[in-house]
């Protein structure tokens, strides 16, 4: 029998975002992998989850600073830049981004540095399927932009103003904006928002964007978690079995694009078929916090 990876926590338990619904529900469904330990000493790794976001923070001071793993999901990729004293640093927003203008930042070839993009989510160690019903909801919305065309602008503006422009000139039916009030708080990452899944579920279209500054939301993995045919604007951040465009989901690198492709497809709806029955079998299988924490264990063991 292997022997168990002995883990010391360093996370606040306060909130159930990414602390819980992508972290420590990983942890917890991997006890046959992991031991939970109280003490440094006793530690083969110490996890710290960094939740503050501003250029104050710096990773705790260990007896031992090799074992220190930090996991970051925050946004801007300049959170990491000012300092190096940890084992091993596990990043979510590894992009240098303007809208559609973005590359990797210099620190991602660094040896102990490592991308950590979102996946599916549990809330209280369940996946969404698991607390509702989605089975039987017919897919009577055309195409669902979640962002309004008058909310903070930059892309996800542009994006849901095309898309809107769009649905109305080929007379589709669509949903854009926020599913309800509960949205717009902590409460839609803390919990399934029952509206909101059952939009997705409807949709035979989900298009979606990075923020204009950072890559990597929440958004992405509910919609393809659910099973439809989600557009997003091209990602960098490397991943294990990554997502396959015209496979998966769907990739734009321009508003024009996002238009072609709307249009191609809308034309072609068994490639809509395809792709949100192929998405969903393929997140559930390579994009689950159990798949992350696995990937963060033979990372940080594989030396």
């Amino acid at each position: 029998m292997q022997e168990k990876i002995k883990i010391k926590l360093i996370v606040d338990l306060s909130r159930k975002d990414e602390r819980d619904c992508f972290f420590l529900s990983g942890v917890r469904r991997l006890k046959d992998k992991i031991e939970i330990v109280e003490s440094e000493e006793d530690a083969d790794f110490v996890f710290c989850h960094r939740s503050d976001s501003s250029n104050n923070w710096y990773p705790p001071i260990l007896n031992n600073q090799k074992k220190l793993v930090v996991l970051d999901y925050t946004d801007f990729h300049h959170n990491a830049d000012y300092f190096d004293n940890y084992g091993y640093y596990f990043k979510r927003s590894c992009v240098i981004k303007n809208g559609f203008s973005q590359k990797l930042i210099d620190k991602i070839s660094q040896s102990n540095f490592y991308s950590l993009p979102y996946s599916i989510k549990y809330v209280n160690d369940k996946d969404v399927h698991e607390v509702l019903d989605l089975s039987n909801i017919p897919k009577n919305i055309d195409i669902t932009c979640f962002f309004s065309p008058n909310g903070f602008g930059g892309i996800r503006s542009q994006v849901s103003s095309t898309v809107l422009n769009f649905c109305k000139r080929k007379n589709l039916k669509y949903h854009i904006g926020q599913s309800g009030q509960d949205e717009i708080s902590y409460n839609g990452r803390e919990n399934f928002l029952k509206n909101y899944y059952e939009i997705n579920r409807s949709s035979r279209i989900v298009v979606t964007s990075n923020h204009n500054n950072w890559e990597g939301d929440w958004r992405l993995y509910e919609s393809l978690s659910v099973g439809t045919c989600l557009f997003v604007d091209k990602m960098l951040i490397p991943v294990e079995n990554p997502l396959i465009d015209g496979v998966h989901l769907v990739y734009y690198n321009s508003i024009e694009e996002l238009e072609n492709k709307l249009e191609y497809y809308i034309n072609n709806p068994e490639l809509i078929d395809e792709i949100t029955i192929k998405s969903k079998e393929f997140v559930y299988k390579y994009h689950t916090p159990i798949n992350r924490m696995n990937y963060i264990l033979n990372t940080i063991t594989k030396n």
